[in-house]
């Protein structure tokens, strides 16, 4: 699994011990991209880097493709957890400028690694060649999903150092 660049504190870490099928997974996934989508709302009107604001473009299109797919999959209506809820309204509620943006590069980073070392989880632990369309499907997802959870991780985690300098 990849841990270097894991959250530091803040959301849960995702319980992946029971991450094996593609229900499994697109019911631990579902919220967090909510999350995602609904920051990444906020953050196209009030964001005022171009960075934060650019990250949140491509956020926005991902949460949306990642949503769609994972109802497809069969995941419950997303619900956001009470640590997402807390995270998106700490972000709603920031004020537009320099402590919006610190709040949604926060909550990208630490959502990005839950989602990160979630779906490489499942990678790990689910049937590597499934016989079933819908498991084929969901590891489909999930190693598209890898590649750009890890590279927003990355990006968002770059930002938040340089907001910080």
């Amino acid at each position: 699994m990849h841990t270097d660049q894991r959250s530091r504190g803040g959301m849960a870490k995702p319980d992946v011990s029971n991450v094996r099928t593609a229900q499994q997974y697109a019911t631990q996934a579902i919220g967090r991209a909510e999350l995602s989508r609904a920051a990444s709302q906020a953050a196209m009107e009030k964001a005022t880097r171009p960075d934060v604001r650019e990250l949140a473009g491509y956020e926005l299109m991902e949460a949306k493709a990642v949503i769609s797919v994972l109802r497809e999959l069969g995941a419950p209506a997303p619900q956001m957890g009470p640590e997402a809820r807390s995270a998106l309204e700490m972000i709603t509620n920031s004020s537009k400028g320099n402590a919006f943006d610190r709040a949604y590069i926060a909550a990208q980073c630490e959502n990005h690694a839950f989602l990160r070392d979630l779906t490489a989880a499942y990678l790990e632990t689910s049937e590597p060649r499934p016989a079933d369309p819908q498991e084929r499907q969901g590891r489909q997802l999930a190693t598209v999903a890898l590649c750009t959870f890890t590279e927003h991780a990355a990006v968002a985690n770059r930002i938040s150092r340089e907001i910080r300098a």
